[in-house]
């Protein structure tokens, strides 16, 4: 018995240790049958800039891609900054510190209807809906 209760709370004392995660990713509507998600939690706005991190797919038997993203705050203009893949992300476990460090002044228009598009418009949404106060109970 007193081996079950050592191993008990041995167990406990490590799960209590671990650091979870978890990825929120938020689907992102798009045109001509392709796949897209923004990360929530990775969101950030500095200075005139989103940037982002996208989950996507071209064709439906595709792997899905992750691509961190830089886009205007009022327009569709974007630059792809860093590429991952489904491993390299999840193995940063959910570190976003860095992810404006490869700025790029020089933005390209995203076709409309692009994932890119897609995701800086489902961007623009969530960022709006961060700005609308809450009202709380005390």
């Amino acid at each position: 018995m007193n081996k079950f209760i050592n191993g008990f709370i041995l167990t406990i004392f490590i799960l209590s240790n671990v650091s979870a995660y978890a990825i929120n990713w938020v689907q992102a509507e798009t045109q001509n049958g392709k796949v897209a998600f923004v990360d929530k939690d990775s969101l950030l706005k500095k200075d005139k800039y989103y940037f982002y991190n996208i989950k996507y797919k071209t064709t439906p038997q595709d792997e899905f891609k992750i691509l961190t993203v830089q886009s205007a705050l009022h327009n569709a203009y974007s630059a792809r900054l860093k590429t991952y893949t489904e491993q390299e992300y999840d193995n940063l476990h959910g570190d976003y510190q860095n992810i404006a460090n490869n700025f790029n002044p020089k933005l390209e228009l995203a076709v409309y209807g692009s994932v890119v598009h897609s995701c800086h418009k489902k961007v623009r949404e969530l960022m709006e809906e961060e700005q609308i106060p809450r009202i709380t109970v005390e």
